[in-house]
């Protein structure tokens, strides 16, 4: 059975020379959601100097590889000509000595309900989503991915800096990040999983 899957990457856009994260302007936004392309779209993240691609559902490594690298140059090109540079990592070199969000109605509950989480949420992450067949499935695949997460947390971990200085993990996003109550190692479910299902755990 071919197992489908989606990929969700995010870049800071910052300034080429001081490597602090700049809000988009209007017309930068509407060039980057704008530009339409196979295999992926754009959108605006939490705050406004994020930006998330997102994949279409792919069957294949290669296919997810060719439409996010496509991606990857049109948001360089576009970028460049607006005097910014995109910044793929989990964590910017610098911070800005403020957050602005993006507007919306979402993002506004979200600085509403926990405003000192979500300004110094500057951090970027790649996620897969991989598609399973019903939440029996899913609960099995996240209680055998629990003793993985270690070792895959190691592998993905780009983020030792925290506005300029280094803080003794590897990975300061995966730190950072546990301060939102949905993130973090799902419950032990039983046998039918039961628990998580009605739950809804998830592995950020």
């Amino acid at each position: 059975m071919t197992r489908t899957f989606g990929i969700e990457e995010e870049f800071f856009l910052v300034d080429p020379e001081t490597s602090v994260p700049i809000p988009m302007s209007d017309e930068l936004s509407s060039q980057l959601l704008g530009q339409e392309l196979d295999g992926t779209t754009v959108h605006r993240e939490l705050l406004a100097s994020q930006l998330e691609v997102v994949t279409g559902i792919c069957t294949s490594a290669a296919q997810a590889h060719g439409a996010l690298a496509e991606r990857r140059a049109a948001i360089m090109r576009i970028c460049r000509e607006h005097g910014v540079a995109p910044f793929a990592s989990g964590t910017p070199l610098l911070l800005p000595e403020t957050a602005r969000f993006t507007e919306g109605e979402r993002y506004a509950k979200i600085h509403e309900f926990v405003p000192g989480i979500a300004r110094e949420n500057f951090i970027n992450g790649l996620h897969i989503h991989v598609h399973v067949p019903d939440a029996e499935a899913g609960v099995r695949a996240l209680n055998a991915l629990r003793g993985w997460l270690p070792v895959l947390t190691a592998m993905s971990a780009n983020s030792p800096i925290w506005n300029g200085e280094l803080t003794g993990f590897e990975s300061w996003r995966a730190v950072h990040y546990r301060r939102w109550s949905a993130s973090g190692i799902p419950c032990i479910a039983d046998a039918f999983g039961s628990v998580c299902a009605r739950i809804g755990c998830e592995i950020s």
